[in-house]
C-alpha cells in the first residue's frame, strides 16, 4: 500500500488493507488467480459491491484504491512491478558479491518498497537455511530513509528491525551505514 501512496497507519491505509484482504480472500475461495496488478484490478472491480457491503466503506474508498493501483500500472511503477529478474536469494549467492542499486527508482516510496521486499525475502530464506556460521552478509548504505529514528514508520522499517534482531542466529550478518 505504501507503493500505491498510502501513508502507513492512517485510516485510509487500514481501509485499503481491509479491502485488499477481503478481495484476495474471496478470489481464493472462488479459485480465481490474482497473479499481477491487472488481475487484482479486475477482482476489485468485480467485487466492488461485495467489498462495500462487507466493510461498510464509502464508494470513494474503493474508487481511491482502484485509482491508486491503476496508477501503479503506468510508467516506472509498472516497470518495477512487472519487469526484471525475480527476487531469489539463491541467485545472489552464486556470486561473491551482489550489489543492488536503487537510486534509479523514481521516488522514495519505490526505494522503500524494494528494500522492504528484499528484506522480507531474505528473512524468509534465512528461516529455511539456518547456519551456525556466517553464510551471507547483508549491507545497506544510507540506511536513514529506510530506518528513521523515533516512531516514524516506513514500509521497510519493520522488516529491517526483524531481520536485525534475528539474523545472527541464522548465519546472516547485517551491516548498515549512514552519514
Amino acid at each position: 500500500l505504501g507503493l500505491f501512496g498510502y501513508k502507513r497507519g492512517t485510516d485510509s491505509d487500514r481501509m485499503a488493507s481491509a479491502l485488499l484482504h477481503l478481495c484476495l480472500q474471496n478470489a481464493w475461495k472462488e479459485k480465481e488467480k490474482v497473479e499481477d496488478l491487472y488481475q487484482l484490478l479486475d477482482q476489485l472491480e468485480k467485487q466492488e459491491e461485495f467489498l462495500k457491503e462487507k466493510t461498510r466503506c464509502s464508494d470513494s474508498d474503493v474508487k481511491k484504491l482502484l485509482k491508486k493501483i491503476t496508477t501503479a500500472t503506468i510508467g516506472s511503477s509498472q516497470r518495477m512491478l512487472t519487469h526484471g529478474v525475480p527476487l531469489r536469494i539463491e541467485e545472489f549467492l552464486k556470486n561473491d558479491m551482489s550489489i543492488l542499486y536503487v537510486n534509479h527508482l523514481a521516488d522514495q516510496h519505490q526505494k522503500d518498497f524494494f528494500i522492504a521486499t528484499l528484506t522480507t525475502e531474505l528473512y524468509r530464506w534465512m528461516l529455511h537455511h539456518p547456519s551456525e556460521s556466517l553464510q551471507l552478509l547483508f549491507c545497506v548504505d544510507e540506511i536513514a530513509p529506510y530506518l528513521p529514528a523515533g516512531t516514524r514508520q516506513t514500509v521497510s522499517k519493520e522488516p529491517l528491525q526483524l531481520l536485525f534482531k534475528q539474523a545472527r542466529k541464522y548465519g546472516i550478518g547485517c551491516l548498515v551505514a549512514t552519514q
